[in-house]
């Protein structure tokens, strides 16, 4: 069935149709992230137009990944991790990667001097096999060869915030020259080598450029023995600790305990793992992690309370999108209610009105995407002066940042933050590392004076004011 011309919506389908067109296949990759979590993704991803506008529909703002497949006409990819390569390879073989003409290759940069090449399979490269990061010199390169992903130009960076950059989408797809394959060769460490004691630094520690393999063997073991996930997850983060350079991301060290449970006790699959953060195959038998207990279903939203100036805002977010409107509808809420802020009052009451909102959906239903139009419409860079009225903190890292924003000018605005994740911001004030976060939180929970200790002249100066509402 040949494919209708569809509006293109969402991001995935402006992600995915040109790469179709250049026959590489793609498939969803969750929001801000690099998860791909479609069903079999290696075998389901596609260059089919009417199912990358299918997708688009159900994923409008997922990000898109490419998926190498070991088979004639197919494609791999070499990503690389470290600018580092580019002057190993010249120093060694004398081939600029970025110059040769064999090299003028279709690239995608991900951040500066990290990237991804993409290659046409020929029987050479098909017999390369995958090389995981883990296990070359180095560790700042892997070829993906089959039934593996990168993640695609256009989608957004979850670190950074910006879109892969395709390097020139007239580039074609190449086949790799034999003096890279042979070089790739060269550079693998044979696992028995990957066993050995783990490189450390000066101060004992195991650097960021080991940890990961180091950690993905180490819950191999505890897995292997019989330890659960909540207990490899509270071994390996003391571990982690003690034996890690820090900053320690508590993040990627609970998805590892998470990862590594996919697989029944007793049976070590560490170096299976070693690809990195991609969900794995799971084994037959095995319960998806991401299976859940049927509950009961959530009642459609009423949008008949959509009305006023709150049905202006949804409008504009909305328009042109299939986005739910209740998302936009309860930031708008929130939007008004900070603006009340110091204006209304309770009759009889002492009190002054908060509004705290909370987006509840699925993975890729749009919550996101909600708070980041809304805030292209507070921000608009026509405007004249602060038309919102308010102080906008997009993230939240500190409680000591909390604090100071609310000295900055205009120092009478109320402020507005928002949160991404509940979870991330939960492990931002655990004990070892921010708890003043939360503290913050709960005391402008029900209070409007706040102060901040500045040094000054060799003194300390506090100062404090009574018109703090977040």
């Amino acid at each position: 069935m040949s494919a209708q011309p569809q509006p293109l919506i969402g991001r995935f389908a402006q992600i995915a149709e040109p790469l179709a067109k250049k026959g590489v296949p793609t498939t969803v990759v969750r929001p801000n992230s690099k998860k791909a979590f479609l069903p079999d993704f290696p075998t389901t991803a596609t260059t089919d137009l009417d199912q990358i506008y299918v997708w688009d529909t159900q994923y409008p703002d997922h990000n898109g990944a490419c998926v190498a497949r070991a088979e004639d006409g197919g494609c791999w990819f070499w990503e690389l991790d470290s600018a580092d390569v580019a002057k190993r390879i010249k120093g060694e073989t004398g081939h600029d990667i970025y110059n040769d003409a064999d090299m003028k290759t279709f690239k995608v940069r991900s951040r500066p001097g990290r990237g991804h090449f993409y290659f046409r399979h020929n029987k050479a490269s098909m017999a390369l096999g995958n090389i995981s990061q883990t296990f070359v010199k180095g560790q700042d390169w892997s070829a993906r060869t089959n039934r593996e992903y990168v993640v695609a130009p256009n989608s957004l960076h979850p670190e950074t915030g910006l879109p892969y950059q395709a390097m020139d989408w007239n580039a074609p797809i190449l086949e790799a020259p034999q003096w890279l394959i042979d070089w790739l060769l060269s550079q693998k460490i044979q696992k028995a080598e990957g066993k050995k004691e783990v490189p450390r630094n000066e101060r004992g520690k195991i650097g960021h450029g080991n940890i990961h393999g180091w950690m993905l063997r180490e819950a191999g073991k505890m897995r292997n023995i019989g330890l659960t996930q909540e207990e490899i997850e509270q071994a390996l983060l003391r571990k982690v600790h003690e034996e890690c350079e820090p900053p320690i991301d508590e993040n990627k060290v609970r998805q590892m305990a998470k990862s590594i449970c996919i697989y029944p006790m007793g049976e070590d699959k560490s170096l299976a793992m070693t690809q990195g953060p991609e969900p794995l195959t799971v084994p037959e038998g095995v319960v998806p992690i991401a299976e859940e207990i049927e509950a009961d279903p959530i009642p459609p939203f009423d949008v008949s309370v959509v009305n006023g100036i709150y049905k202006k805002f949804v409008d504009v977010a909305t328009r042109g999108t299939t986005m739910a409107p209740q998302f936009v509808y309860a930031i708008a809420k929130t939007v008004v209610g900070a603006r009340m802020a110091g204006k209304v009052k309770f009759e009889n009451l002492d009190v002054e009105p908060r509004f705290y909102a909370a987006l509840i959906g699925e993975t890729g239903s749009g919550k996101g995407e909600s708070w980041r139009r809304v805030l292209q419409i507070l921000n608009c860079e026509s405007q004249i002066g602060n038309v919102a009225g308010l102080k906008i903190i997009n993230s939240a890292d500190s409680g000591a940042g909390i604090r100071d924003a609310f000295f900055e000018p205009p120092e009478s605005a109320p402020m507005l933050m928002y949160i991404d994740e509940v979870e991330s911001f939960g492990n931002k004030a655990a004990a070892t590392r921010n708890p003043a976060i939360m503290d913050m939180l709960i005391e402008l929970a029900d209070s409007t004076s706040i102060s901040r200790v500045k040094a000054a002249k060799k003194v300390k100066a506090m100062k404090t004011k009574n018109y703090a509402r977040l």
